[in-house]
């Protein structure tokens, strides 16, 4: 016997809203008995810390971290009864099972992302365990809850945090004595963004002044033809500039994945000083902050995505139309390189976040013709930012969760569970839980359909699928569906 999930695959990523559908592909050898086949829409988040014991020398020790701390939370959990249909539920007594002759099966399913989280206070016991090498470690329930739009897939730290959405599917067979077959796949997840304020012309800025020192003398050194030791130009009664260095994003500061920054930088002068402003290093830095908590332990984790980054330039700065003391960085620097597609939107569930702090670094110097004063002076702003995904949702679910009421065409009297077509073919099993109420918005979402507009890359790295059994034609299909969502 063998069992493999295939997806189908229309994006390279899922958002809020979409149907993911599929069919689970069953392949067995001989004729079996199967009691039923129920495939599951999962999304969870586990950290795992340990806590650092400091030795009688004043350092941590290495050997000695504590006993982890491990916490999961389990963000999605959606379950359809593939098989038996409600015909065959109907024809045979409860709590028989059904023989299945020998080839090749299969059973579609369809699912609803929702926009929001669900989870739960009590995990199963399959949920909270973690094998951490050869030790088998158990997470302890928690009460802390967070509930807002689904985050999306993270990888990257391994041991430490992940956030994963999978589908599961699992032949349960009716002799106690007989495993269950099992077989998931990852698919990767990208939120749809929260609604953007309307367009201003406001815009929010970081600023640092600087006061460049005055020249140092240095006389010209005697020659054949200057005898003395003279200097043409008093270079002490130059006016060294004072300036201020200004970052500036529109108001409130939120950037896209995969677009290029909506960044000014200003370069103003605030004295009567006739010098140049030459542009000699720049650098643009998208600083990504993950705190990761496991119940009272928590960590911080810096992750730089650099944008970009010139140096020996040696660019006299124009002044711009407003004023003949202000000068602009020319923006086509950056305005032409997109963020990069690792860069995941800024998010906060239960157990994970992640921030974005801008980093603008600039170095600077000044002179008078071709002559350029030899000091070097280097500044970095920091600027804190929202980073949203780019997946716009329907304006029908922007109006209706602007007004707080359901859509004119479709009112919902109360919530409940969606309905699709794969979960429609009996009650599940008793061992099966029920889905939670869905929340306002995902009522509402329920009579809309997927988002139809662009969607940005998103690349994070996915757990290889588990296949259970060892047919070629499980392996072929293998070979065939998961190389391109290991991108």
């Amino acid at each position: 016997m063998a069992v493999w999930i295939q997806l189908d695959r229309p994006h390279a990523h899922f958002t809020n809203i979409d149907f993911i559908t599929g069919k689970v592909v069953l392949h067995l050898n001989v004729n079996e008995s199967i009691a039923s086949i129920v495939v599951k829409l999962e999304g969870e988040s586990k950290t795992r810390l340990g806590m650092e014991v400091v030795n009688e020398y004043g350092q941590y020790d290495r050997y000695d971290r504590g006993r982890p701390e491990i916490e999961v939370h389990k963000l999605l959990y959606k379950t359809a009864l593939v098989f038996p249909s409600k015909e065959l539920q109907g024809s045979v007594p409860g709590g028989q099972s059904y023989t299945l002759a020998a080839g090749q099966h299969e059973y579609p399913f369809r699912f609803k992302i929702p926009i929001n989280n669900d989870c739960s206070n009590q995990n199963s016991k399959l949920t909270n365990l973690n094998v951490a090498g050869l030790r088998v470690e158990m997470a302890r329930d928690t009460n802390r809850h967070i509930k807002k739009t689904l985050p999306p897939t993270l990888t990257g730290f391994t041991g430490q945090a992940q956030i994963r959405y999978y589908v599961k599917a699992t032949v349960q067979r009716p002799a106690f004595y007989k495993e269950n077959y099992r077989a998931e796949v990852d698919f990767k997840f990208l939120p749809i963004e929260p609604p953007r304020p309307s367009k201003n012309s406001r815009e929010s800025y970081a600023r640092r002044q600087h006061h460049f020192a005055p020249p140092i003398d240095v006389p010209d050194r005697p020659s054949l033809f200057r005898m003395g030791s003279t200097t043409s130009t008093t270079r002490s009664s130059m006016i060294p500039p004072i300036i201020s260095f200004d970052g500036r994003l529109p108001d409130p500061a939120i950037i896209t994945c995969n677009e290029p920054l909506p960044l000014r930088v200003l370069i103003t002068k605030l004295n009567d000083s006739p010098a140049t402003i030459f542009l000699q290093l720049i650098e643009i830095v998208l600083v990504g902050i993950t705190t990761t908590r496991a119940h009272e332990l928590q960590r911080e984790d810096v992750h730089n995505f650099i944008i970009m980054s010139l140096s020996n330039l040696t660019v006299p700065l124009p002044a711009t139309e407003r004023s003949p003391n202000e000068m602009a960085v020319n923006p086509g620097l950056w305005n032409q390189i997109p963020l990069p597609n690792t860069v995941a939107p800024s998010f906060d569930t239960c157990n994970v976040s992640r921030r974005y702090t801008l980093e603008v670094k600039v170095g600077l110097s000044w002179g008078f013709g071709n002559k350029i004063n030899t000091e070097l002076m280097v500044q970095t702003i920091s600027m804190p930012v929202n980073v949203y995904s780019g997946i716009r949702p329907p304006q029908a679910l922007l109006d209706a969760t602007m007004s707080n009421s359901p859509l004119s065409h479709a009112p919902p009297q109360t919530p409940s569970t969606p309905s699709h077509p794969s979960q429609s073919f009996g009650p599940p099993p008793s061992n099966i839980p029920a889905d939670a109420p869905p929340s306002y918005e995902d009522a509402i979402a329920d009579d809309l359909g997927p988002i139809d507009g662009p969607r940005r890359e998103y690349t994070q790295p996915l757990q290889p699928p588990q296949v259970q059994g060892h047919s070629p034609a499980s392996e072929k299909t293998t070979q065939r569906l998961f190389p391109e969502s290991g991108s």
